[in-house]
């Protein structure tokens, strides 16, 4: 094999809100790349999170001290149209990155979503993936372990040629809401075998893409058409890179990050672990703060006083 990626320097960057039980498993993935690739970089921009999101991110970057977090607060009253506030953070990390002159050396952007999406995200097989590679390539974008599931942001001649929610509101008369959405989102949301071959794509991302560096000067994500509704940001972002040339963009089966569009009885039993250690955590604050003479097994003489009180 190969041994490319040891020889490259990687930039991770993403975006997240309320993604507090999933930033250790992907910041845990993130710290390998020290040992995969020649240098590596994280700028994670946050915003309008409840759940202890932000302080997670600050423990790992303390530990890491390999990048940067960009913390904008509140949101969602400045940008109430979810695809609009994404497309705003994700441009802060594209500003970041093209400002940023030590990280003009860099060769590849590997951009990821902190949340279940990549619940199997594993750097270590993305470089075995990555190191096989022999074909062109700009981009590559992941698959699901069972079923496809980011229809939304996937172009495809075939598979996918318009925007799926689109089609969605724009129905026909005689289908109904649901059956729209099964025909135009969850019928294309098929399973890839993991020995197909790469899957070349206009658009697509799936929760993570790897993309060469060069290819994030003067664009930016857009989340908002002139008419004021929201589109993929992912979308448009690939539109302005394909304005400067046809781009050669890849799903490849064999990069798996998530089991796929539904949450299955395996990624429930991925988590009893932890929501067992959650519980306990709970339960041993909770007896951490009884007054002391709740805190103990009542003995028999207690009870029998208790009931010599209410007699």
């Amino acid at each position: 094999m190969r041994d490319v990626s040891h020889r490259k320097k990687i930039i991770f960057a993403g975006v997240c809100r309320n993604c507090a039980k999933f930033i250790n498993h992907i910041f845990s993935q993130i710290a390998m790349a020290g040992e995969l690739f020649e240098d590596f970089h994280y700028v994670v921009v946050e915003s309008d999170s409840k759940d202890g999101t932000v302080k997670k991110l600050a423990k790992w970057h303390s530990k890491l001290g390999k990048g940067n977090l960009i913390l904008l607060g509140h949101l969602e009253g400045r940008y109430p149209k979810r695809t609009e506030r994404i497309a705003f953070a994700r441009n802060q990390y594209i500003s970041y990155i093209q400002k940023n002159e030590a990280l003009r050396q860099f060769d590849y952007i590997c951009i990821l979503d902190f949340d279940r999406v990549n619940l199997l995200f594993s750097l270590s097989r993305l470089v075995q993936v990555f190191n096989k590679i022999e074909f062109e390539w700009d981009a590559i974008f992941a698959n699901q372990l069972f079923r496809y599931y980011d229809i939304w942001a996937l172009r495809h001649d075939v598979w996918c040629p318009e925007d799926c929610l689109w089609q969605v509101r724009e129905k026909p008369s005689f289908l109904s809401h649901r059956d729209a959405y099964s025909h135009f989102v969850k019928s294309r949301q098929i399973n890839i075998s993991l020995r197909h071959e790469p899957i070349e794509v206009k658009s697509a991302f799936g929760g993570l893409g790897l993309y060469k560096r060069e290819l994030f000067k003067n664009v930016r994500y857009v989340g908002i058409n002139h008419q004021g509704e929201e589109v993929c940001e992912h979308v448009t972002l690939h539109e302005m890179m394909n304005e400067r040339g046809e781009k050669f963009f890849f799903i490849h089966p064999q990069i798996i990050n998530s089991f796929g569009p539904r949450r299955t009885i395996l990624e429930r039993i991925h988590f009893w672990p932890l929501k067992l250690y959650q519980l306990s955590t709970k339960l041993f604050i909770h007896t951490a703060r009884l007054p002391p003479d709740l805190k103990r097994r009542p003995d028999v003489q207690d009870i029998s006083r208790r009931k010599h009180r209410s007699i």
